[in-house]
């Protein structure tokens, strides 16, 4: 019996700390559960009455001791909860990666710490994540006061939507994030009665997509660009039917972005207007005239920059003249080709299919594209005879096994696959030039063989709208795109989670010292017992 009255108290120490830590990891640490378990306090308190059954004897005669000793716990414990509280609000950060992966790059600290107006952005993550992007945002918000965040669910939270939308019925998508400026008159209101002045979208959550979401939102003019129209190009507005082609969906985006979208007819105007910052030549159904070729030709001489999207429906006769000299005097060559893959590679009675998958190169215009995407029509690309002048990269391109029919066969459907591997390679399906003349001018152009791949009935995603706005931040870097280069994490000696740092931080400054002093305690009462 005097074995196990002996063994309470150190039964009791156990139950106490296990309880403690229990409580605390549903409290502070969000693990999965509905608050605190009745059973958790429970035994923290028969834990303290087996404790203190280590002072039952001879409390008469040390009482002073005795309670002088728990008072000492007591006040020891909460010391210890204390400090634990307040580094867990106020810790200081302590980016231990070699590359620094946990910390804000020099570009985005340098823009924030210059912000002068305010800024609010609202996050839409899904609920079990907001712990994570709270963690994320709490280093932008750390640099500057004038921004602000918080964090909503779009499917939980309508209101918050329909507020950053204008529109209930607008669906917004995990990882989107609104950067939005106040009207400074209504600023002492609730932030869901504040008026909007301008807004910015990033698709990603990221510190380049944020940046720019911010330096675009705080811009008070809008970015133009032009539309060619004239050539069978999609319509810029909603078109219903069967054989609609838009870009209603394209255009949104770049308006919730700031950028303002003008058509451009170059057969009538005649001249390229002074504030077209980039043009956008999407999917046309026919070529340029040539004086459209020759306007576009001097203004691109220069230092206009463009991103032009053909595809082989533009010539099933086999010839692209206009677009294909205004091409290859930039150096890239355009042939009037369709991409198949070759199921069966090298057997005559394969089946063939239009390429659905593309490598994508590593490369600031390829940033965030997570996954990839068709082009069911896919035009191949490659470095015309005037290459060497500009700089031309491949940015989206197939696999090996891959090979290229002429328009008008392909429209037979006599396809001959090649004899050879030799007739097997690579093709490039998006490529940019670029000629630098100094002070950021000059010309840029993103190539893409595939123009249908931005169509509202394409179904226009992430991919697809990375890809272009990355180039519209490529080609007007000399303007508020802050470019923040990816960090290439190698060799990192001590990466660890937010919740592995509260784990440790719970270790080292509540459950060790606390073990140390119970266990203390009790073994020196223990040896003074057994004398």
């Amino acid at each position: 019996m005097d074995r196990w009255l002996r063994l309470a108290p150190v039964v009791g120490a156990i139950m106490v700390i296990g309880g403690l830590t229990l409580m605390i990891l549903h409290l502070r640490l969000d693990l999965p559960g509905y608050g605190v378990h009745p059973a958790e306090p429970l035994c923290v308190v028969l834990g303290l009455a087996l404790f203190l059954s280590l002072f039952a004897r001879g409390m008469q005669r040390n009482a002073g001791a005795y309670a002088a000793h728990a008072l000492t716990m007591i006040f020891f414990a909460l010391l210890l909860m204390t400090l634990f509280e307040i580094a867990q609000n106020h810790s200081p950060r302590w980016d231990l990666t070699r590359a620094k992966a946990n910390s804000l790059s020099p570009q985005a600290a340098r823009f924030l710490h210059e912000l002068e107006n305010p800024v609010h952005l609202t996050v839409f993550v899904p609920s079990p994540e907001k712990r994570e992007a709270d963690e994320f945002m709490r280093k932008f918000s750390a640099e500057t006061p004038l921004l602000t965040y918080d964090i909503t669910d779009p499917v939980i939270d309508r209101a918050a939507t329909q507020h950053v939308t204008d529109d209930p019925n607008v669906q917004v998508n995990y990882e989107e994030t609104y950067a939005i400026v106040y009207d400074p008159e209504t600023a002492d209101r609730p932030r869901m009665q504040r008026e909007i002045l301008r807004k910015a979208k990033a698709v990603e959550l990221t510190q380049e997509a944020l940046i720019n979401a911010v330096a675009q939102a705080l811009n008070e003019r809008k970015r133009t660009l032009y539309y060619l129209v004239g050539h069978g190009e999609p319509s810029l507005d909603p078109v219903e039917g069967e054989n609609a082609r838009s870009v209603s969906t394209l255009r949104g985006e770049l308006q919730e972005r700031g950028f303002e979208l003008k058509p451009l007819n170059a057969a009538q105007t005649g001249v390229v207007p002074e504030d077209c910052e980039t043009l956008l030549c999407i999917a046309p159904r026919a070529d340029l005239a040539p004086m459209e070729r020759t306007i576009l030709q001097d203004w691109l001489d220069e230092g206009g920059k463009a991103i032009i999207m053909l595809n082989p429906l533009l010539s099933k006769t086999g010839r692209l003249d206009q677009f294909g000299e205004l091409l290859m005097r930039y150096g890239v060559r355009a042939h009037v080709d369709q991409i198949a893959l070759d199921l069966q590679m090298g057997n005559r009675d394969a089946n063939y299919a239009m390429f659905p998958i593309h490598s994508i190169n590593e490369s600031p215009l390829t940033r965030g594209i997570k996954q990839n995407f068709n082009m069911a029509w896919a035009m191949p690309l490659a470095p015309g005879p005037t290459a060497a002048d500009y700089h031309f990269e491949d940015l989206i391109f197939t696999s090996e096994q891959t090979f290229s029919v002429p328009v008008p066969v392909w429209f037979t459907g006599k396809i001959e696959p090649p004899k050879t591997r030799e007739g097997y390679f690579r093709h490039t399906l998006a490529a940019t030039v670029s000629k630098e003349t100094g002070a950021g001018h000059g010309v840029k152009l993103l190539v893409i063989g595939d123009g249908e791949c931005v169509l509202d009935g394409a179904r226009i995603g992430q991919p697809q709208l990375a890809l272009i706005f990355n180039a519209l931040n490529w080609m007007l870097a000399g303007g508020r795109q802050i470019a923040i280069p990816p960090v290439k994490v190698a060799n990192t000696p001590a990466n660890f989670t937010p919740l592995q740092l509260r784990v440790v931080l719970l270790v080292c400054l509540v459950l060790l010292p606390c073990s140390l002093l119970f266990g203390g305690y009790g073994l020196a009462m223990l040896r003074r017992r057994m004398r």
